[in-house]
């Protein structure tokens, strides 16, 4: 066998043990469902909150204009007009958590969830802690362009 043949051998077998490595250990961590647990998790904070613990998203906006705006177009901020809603935590505060203690902290990073460090797992198991449930979502229906 060739040295070139021989390269090629060695490296296809070795890429081929990466991906049945990459394969396993990831159909382990599917089937022993690992979750981050995290007591930082908004659904987590906003269960064990008190409403008083909540400021609102008009809040936010005071200090931080730039994402208020770009989130009133989202889908998320329609929420506040679903009926089935009202009584749920809304706006900045549903993924973020109660932001009372990070105002009352003066912007205290530690005090309120930020995505900002966190890998796609735990960004996930933040938005699951709401789109996890069975029902789905009570949200309006689309309106069709001739509507």
């Amino acid at each position: 066998m060739t040295s070139t043949n021989k390269i090629k051998v060695v490296s296809f077998s070795v890429f081929t043990l990466f991906l049945i490595a990459w394969v396993v250990t990831g159909t382990v961590s599917q089937a022993s469902g690992d979750v981050i647990e995290s007591d930082s998790s908004a659904a987590i904070l906003a269960a064990n909150a008190n409403p008083d613990d909540f400021v609102g998203s008009e809040t936010c906006k005071a200090c931080h204009e730039d994402q208020f705006k770009k989130f009133k177009s989202t889908k998320h901020a329609k929420l506040q007009d679903v009926a089935s809603w009202k009584d749920k935590a809304q706006g900045c505060e549903s993924c973020h958590g109660p932001g009372k203690l990070h105002v009352e902290g003066g912007g205290d990073k530690t005090k309120i969830i930020s995505f900002a460090g966190k890998n796609s797992k735990q960004i996930s198991e933040t938005c699951l802690g709401c789109h996890r449930q069975r029902k789905p979502q009570q949200l309006p229906p689309r309106r069709t362009l001739a509507q």
